[in-house]
């Protein structure tokens, strides 16, 4: 894929503004055409959580291209929003049984092989935008529910044609609901409250689900299959994961808003006490889900089990996704850590990562002693890089940045 043929028609696929509240049912476009900060108040996600992808729509026949954020389940499985695949309106309002208020039509499907993931935390998009690199996916087939509105339905799956290598993968909650007051990850590419682009995944910890359909009372509306929490999420979000305590999915972005509009900055929508954001329940379409799964020949990874096929601690690995744990470190399969005290000998603890790695190697300093004899006075704690290495990182935020740039300016 090519995406310089398609640099500057961007097709917007929306995060819808409407919720429960919300009297705006004007969409937030969410576009890939710029690079963008994920999440309000959100930190870098980091390589941990590559199991949530960038994902993105790009149509060369058409000239249509944008993007969503998804995840992965398998290696050729993604899940996301149902309005990041299909044509529909840029809006919703719904009511508490799941049916439409205003807006929220579905019209059309588009083609799965128009579909792409790029998984890492911060993707080379330089690359795949001139075509140097491809996409890490690309859709074969999608899965949706038989719905035509996104109101309690806006969940998709997207089959890829091959699997993506060494993918990283989530396991679901697929048995209950999310509980009310519990505590969720939101994970995604979405704008911040700055506004300002970069090239990073971001997440926000300790989000709290406000409710839980179906809601019993008028004015919280909240369908029979999905769940509400505060400010979190922004454009560029739909279809990322709200992840448990454990990582499991709980659910994917649908829609939200704080009832307000900025055109210039987008992220005014998305912030303050009045934002309320719906998620789709992945526990309401686990028929769905399953389907997906037998289609491929592939098995879900319950929340709370073992991830189909994974090895267990000390067991040999080539990269991440052959463990249970998701850390393979020297060729060995190793859990989280808190400190270097659960790691073996010869290893630290990256608490940034929660893994146990190679303990760096000492650098020994040498001073002569007054009888000309040397000793060693142990490793030096000053980190140092090569001009070389610098440079290169350098000049990619410097590419990244004027692409983003150039995209912005049309």
């Amino acid at each position: 894929m090519n995406l310089m043929q398609l640099r500057f028609v961007p097709l917007p696929l929306v995060l819808c503004t409407a919720c429960a509240g919300a009297s705006s049912t004007e969409s937030m476009a969410e576009r890939t055409g710029s690079q963008s900060e994920a999440v309000i108040n959100g930190i870098s996600s980091d390589a941990t959580q590559d199991a949530v992808v960038m994902f993105v729509h790009a149509d060369l026949k058409t000239y249509d291209f944008g993007g969503c954020t998804g995840t992965m389940l398998s290696p050729r499985i993604v899940l996301t929003a149902r309005h990041c695949v299909s044509k529909t309106d840029q809006g919703a309002l719904c009511d508490r049984e799941g049916n439409p208020v205003s807006a929220g039509r579905v019209y059309s499907n588009m083609a799965p092989e128009t579909m792409y993931a790029i998984k890492g935390s911060s993707p080379d998009l330089a690359a795949i935008y001139r075509g140097k690199q491809k996409p890490d996916g690309q859709g074969a087939k999608l899965f949706v529910p038989d719905s035509s509105t996104m109101c309690n339905s806006d969940i998709a799956l997207v089959v890829l044609k091959e699997p993506v290598k060494d993918a990283l993968i989530a396991p679901l909650r697929l048995d209950h609901s999310p509980a009310l007051g519990e505590k969720v990850t939101v994970v995604g590419w979405g704008v911040t409250q700055s506004g300002q682009n970069a090239n990073t995944r971001q997440q926000r910890t300790d989000v709290e689900i406000l409710e839980v359909g179906p809601t019993l009372n008028r004015g919280s509306e909240v369908g029979p299959k999905e769940f509400i929490v505060g400010e979190s999420i922004c454009s560029g979000d739909s279809g990322g994961p709200a992840l448990s305590s454990t990582g499991a999915v709980l659910g994917v972005v649908s829609r939200g808003g704080n009832g307000e509009s900025n055109q210039n900055n987008p992220a005014d929508s998305c912030t303050g006490p009045n934002a309320r954001n719906t998620y789709t329940q992945v526990a309401g379409y686990k028929d769905l889900i399953l389907e997906v799964f037998a289609y491929t020949g592939e098995s879900p990874w319950y929340e709370g089990g073992v991830k189909p096929g994974s090895r267990n601690k000390d067991e040999e690995c080539t990269n991440n996704a052959d463990c249970g744990s998701q850390f393979c470190v020297e060729n060995k399969c190793t859990e989280k850590c808190v400190d270097d005290t659960s790691c073996g000998s010869g290893t630290v603890c990256d608490t940034g990562s929660g893994i146990c790695v190679a303990a760096p190697p000492a650098e020994d300093s040498t001073a002569l002693n007054a009888d000309g004899s040397q000793t060693v006075h142990g490793c030096s704690t000053t980190e140092t890089s090569s001009p070389a290495s610098t440079v290169t990182w350098l000049s990619g935020l410097a590419l990244v940045g004027l692409l983003s740039r150039k995209r912005r300016s049309r």
